[in-house]
């Protein structure tokens, strides 16, 4: 909520001079009047606290002013409480979907089943911090396939802000994201391309979880938004599900001895690649970009990646 308030003072440009939070643990009546102040050590269930803020910010003496910053701070509280009421949701979904790869789709190795039901129980384990879900259903008709929102399935800021209509062709769309979507792979990443507005103002990620059929064949995929925590920048890429494949990958592909000199050069780029960037990468353009960072490391030169 902290954050989140800050964010949406700042992009009204205004400046902050002072701002307390604390949580109290209050008993209203069915009006919402204040009818008990609990005392903090009080065993009291978690339900019964409510976030207070006091901020100071500039002056405003003009109505429509002080109306524009109440009407921004109620709509951000507003998508606050709703990405907060759906989280268990949201994260119980993930689980559920961790149990469903624990058996192996036609299309699928073993290995890569076992590995993505490794990644989503590593990021419910305080990893990703979700703020959206939603699922689609893909019908094939013709060479056209149909991306249909399953009515009900939005959870968090979705059901409020949606950059994907609810019924999307496959016309409609580039074609390399076609064909990412149908790969016999489990995941898709991908990024929003608009800035959070709620817990830091970062682009939230996609990570999209495709559904099969009996045939091992795509057939819709399941979709969180949210953000990567703090641990993640933190994190080694080699302990985190699916990047240490990628980084496994590359480094049998380099063929080089991991405790010479150009080895341990190659380690400590991917160690130190953007993380958004890795889930995003393919395991052959990260190889190919990493080689190409450690040829230009002795010269004086600028290159885009």
């Amino acid at each position: 909520i902290v954050e989140s308030i800050r964010m949406a003072l700042q992009r009204m440009e205004l400046t902050i001079y002072a701002m307390q939070h604390t949580v109290l643990f209050v008993k209203r009546n069915r009006h919402g009047e204040l009818t008990e102040m609990i005392d903090r050590d009080a065993d009291c269930p978690r339900e019964l606290g409510e976030s207070m803020m006091y901020v100071e910010i500039d002056r405003h003496n003009r109505e429509r002013d002080r109306e524009k910053i109440s009407k921004e701070l109620e709509t951000v509280l507003e998508e606050v409480r709703i990405a907060i009421s759906d989280y268990d949701s949201m994260k119980q979904h993930a689980k559920d979907l961790s149990k469903e790869f624990e058996s192996t789709p036609p299309s699928l190795s073993a290995e890569g089943a076992k590995e993505a039901t490794e990644f989503l129980n590593w990021l419910v384990d305080d990893h990703f911090t979700f703020l959206g879900y939603d699922e689609y259903d893909f019908t094939r008709q013709s060479k056209v396939i149909t991306l249909q929102q399953v009515k009900g399935s939005q959870l968090g800021i979705l059901k409020s802000h949606q950059e994907r209509p609810n019924t999307l062709k496959s016309s409609d769309l580039p074609r390399r994201t076609v064909k990412e979507m149908l790969k016999p792979e489990i995941f898709v990443f991908a990024k929003s391309s608009k800035r959070s507005r709620v817990h830091r103002p970062a682009y939230p990620d996609y990570i999209a979880v495709k559904k099969f059929n009996e045939a091992g064949e795509v057939v819709g995929e399941r979709r969180f938004l949210g953000l990567y925590t703090a641990r993640v920048y933190h994190q080694r890429p080699h302990d985190i599900p699916l990047l240490r494949k990628k980084i496994d990958y590359v480094q049998q592909k380099s063929g080089l001895n991991m405790m010479d000199y150009a080895g341990k050069e190659i380690d400590q780029i991917l160690t130190i690649y953007p993380r958004d960037e890795l889930f995003q990468i393919s395991r052959d353009e990260l190889h190919e970009t990493a080689f190409s960072i450690l040829y230009i490391q002795e010269r004086r030169k600028i290159r885009l990646f």
